[in-house]
């Protein structure tokens, strides 16, 4: 987050790293994430895309099989580990969707096994600042 200069733990940061997820490529793939201050949610939608129709066997394919484990849940919860994210209904034109809230008195949820595993290398600390 810090070398993309996203600050915070709330559902704006949660929005901007949601859209830097790796996995969203432009001409690629449809992943659309709106923030909507007044309802504070995070909307993600899944839309008809190259990547669903290119290969069964795509990293989005099982966003539309199962929708309940959308795998993003761990990059909004390493934001906020009170992010919770629940499919819902798609809108029109969209194959899938989720909202993704932060409850306040929820119980943070412990960090994902494979983070443990990027804090043991200097990737997390690395300075990806320009040099001279």
């Amino acid at each position: 987050r810090a070398a993309m200069g996203i600050e915070g733990d709330d559902l704006e940061a949660i929005a901007k790293v949601l859209q830097l997820d790796p996995v969203h490529v432009p001409d690629y793939t449809d992943i659309r994430v709106a923030l909507d201050v007044e309802r504070q949610e995070v909307m993600v939608t899944l839309h008809d895309c190259v990547a669903l129709r290119d290969d069964p066997r795509s990293p989005l394919a099982p966003l539309t099989t199962t929708p309940a484990q959308p795998g993003f849940e761990h990059m909004a919860q390493a934001v906020d580990p009170r992010a919770r994210v629940v499919p819902v209904s798609p809108p029109d034109g969209a194959v899938a969707a989720w909202r993704v809230t932060v409850e306040a008195d929820a119980e943070p949820v412990e960090p994902h096994p494979m983070a443990a595993l990027v804090n043991l290398h200097e990737i997390v600390t690395f300075d990806l600042s320009a040099r001279p």
